[in-house]
């Protein structure tokens, strides 16, 4: 009991550790500010062998666009899912499931918060993290170029007194000589931020515990070009009381080669005000002269989630610390600088209590301020989790859409669209219809009848015209309500496949 028990604080440690007060000028975004060219709708596809599908991370590589998320015949037997789409048409050209036939529970891997992919040191495969929910271990497997299993090794918790303890994943990143590897380790009332050096080869060299004095999760990082990382995640003041919630500081800290922390700069500013008592930072990217942090605010009353965006210069000092606020619930996912400038994207909602949500993406100045704003829906429930600059100058958005109702087929479908760079070769368009105007109605191909052994290539589900102007909104994927200590747990559970981990867990006790 004590074991599912620690599986169900694990589901709720992945919503971060609660509390926090955010600063700077919140704002609305622009659909458009005048004079600035926003950057055009290339093309918007799902992609559906199964009955369960979706994508949550993705990279580009030789042309494609390779993706990784999850896809099975029912919610609770999903397994890993790696699959290539052209970088320019968005067809589909291959995939493959990745899982070991060695594990009675396969790791979870459409939980966007701990799986991440990332391409293997030799430029030659690609290497996969996520999490094994029933054991709170982690997975870290290296594919070949086509999905292929090369290894796959497992790293679990080390707990100083022996206690049931889960190893949450939270960022990968490649280096020279492998990979660095972060999270937090959670045993209950404690939750310490971990980083692990890991040979190419998926040997664990070292293990570092970092801000050891307070709660602390490490929760995204991106290379600092040196061999190390910088990365963003949370602070909290340790307590016993059950009734008391600190406040938790976003940290922003750079590891050397060596793992050792060479600074760290943390952000509590009030905005108009008001203090808000759960964010989580989501994203961060390198810029030209520093860092970009994106995440999610909460107000310590209300019900409302904010957007948020920190700006840094290269020794972690903030430069700007803002709301981004385009409808009453934002959750920002994805950052990157991309040629035009900075550009976010993530979910928006016109409530936190309402039943669907649209994914959205926009380009910030260096103040954060919008330059120009897209949203997007194709069905109930749309959300980006990652966001890519390509190559030829554009980017693309990486998430899931969900139906609805639960006797669609099929239920949710991994979702891609590409903004800006070159566009994709012309189609005689049909008499009548002008291909140029975005539709608010996605016209969708059939998808193929559900199977659990997937064809060789993904079945795209192409939209002729993008959606620009969607007819639904919906709840972003935090919330402010809290389940154990200093814990908030995810909200929108279904669009990101956690509600039926829940389910099956409650089954497997």
């Amino acid at each position: 009991m004590s074991n599912q028990l620690t599986r169900r604080r694990l589901l709720a440690s992945v919503g971060g550790l609660a509390g926090l007060a955010l600063g700077g000028t919140a704002g609305a975004v622009p659909s458009r500010v005048e004079g600035v060219d926003e950057l055009p709708v290339r093309w918007n596809r799902t992609y559906a062998p199964n009955s369960v599908n979706n994508a949550v991370r993705a990279l580009e590589r030789d042309g494609q666009y390779v993706a990784f998320g999850a896809t099975g015949s029912q919610a609770g037997e999903t397994t890993g899912w790696l699959f290539g789409i052209d970088a320019t048409t968005g067809e589909g050209q291959w995939q493959t499931r990745v899982e070991n036939p060695e594990f009675d529970s396969q790791p979870s891997f459409q939980i966007p918060q701990t799986t991440r992919l990332a391409e293997a040191p030799d430029g030659e495969g690609f290497a996969i993290l996520g999490v094994r929910l029933v054991e709170g271990s982690v997975s870290l497997v290296r594919t070949g170029p086509e999905g292929a299993v090369d290894w796959w090794e497992s790293f679990s918790a080390e707990a100083d007194d022996g206690s049931d303890a889960a190893l949450i994943p939270t960022s990968l990143v490649t280096v020279d000589d492998g990979y660095v590897l972060g999270g937090y380790t959670d045993a209950g009332e404690t939750t310490s931020a971990v980083v692990l050096r890991v040979g190419p080869d998926g040997t664990e060299q070292s293990r570092t515990r970092l801000f050891e004095d307070e709660r602390s999760a490490m929760l995204d990082a991106t290379p600092d070009g040196e061999g190390g990382v910088v990365a963003a995640g949370q602070l909290q003041e340790a307590t016993t009381a059950s009734q008391d919630q600190p406040q938790v500081r976003v940290v922003l800290f750079r590891l050397d080669a060596d793992l050792s922390v060479q600074w760290n700069r943390e952000f509590t500013p009030e905005a108009d005000g008001t203090t808000f008592q759960t964010t989580r930072p989501r994203a961060i990217t390198s810029t030209a002269d520093g860092y970009a942090v994106v995440g999610t605010a909460a107000p310590e009353e209300g019900t409302g989630v904010s957007g948020w965006f920190l700006r840094t210069d290269e020794s972690g000092a903030g430069q700007v610390n803002r709301l981004v606020e385009p409808a009453e619930s934002t959750s920002l996912t994805g950052v990157v600088d991309a040629s035009d400038g900075l550009t976010v994207a993530g979910q928006v909602a016109e409530s936190s209590g309402a039943q669907s949500a649209a994914g959205w993406v926009a380009e910030l100045d260096e103040d954060g301020a919008g330059r120009w704003s897209k949203e997007f829906s194709r069905e109930s429930l749309n959300n980006f989790t990652d966001l890519l600059a390509t190559s030829d100058d554009g980017v693309a958005a990486v998430g899931t859409v969900q139906a609805g109702s639960q006797d669609a087929d099929p239920l949710s479908q991994a979702w891609v669209v590409k903004l800006g760079g070159e566009p994709a070769p012309s189609v005689t368009s049909t008499p009548g219809e002008d291909t140029s105007t975005p539709t608010r109605t996605p016209t969708d191909t059939p998808e193929p009848t559900p199977t659990r052994t997937p064809a060789p290539t993904p079945t795209p589900t192409p939209m002729t015209t993008p959606t620009q102007t969607p007819t639904a909104t919906g709840t972003p994927t935090d919330t402010t309500s809290g389940s154990g200590p200093g814990f908030g747990v995810v909200g929108t559970l279904a669009a990101l496949g956690i509600g039926a981990l829940s389910r099956r867990l409650s089954r497997e006790e």
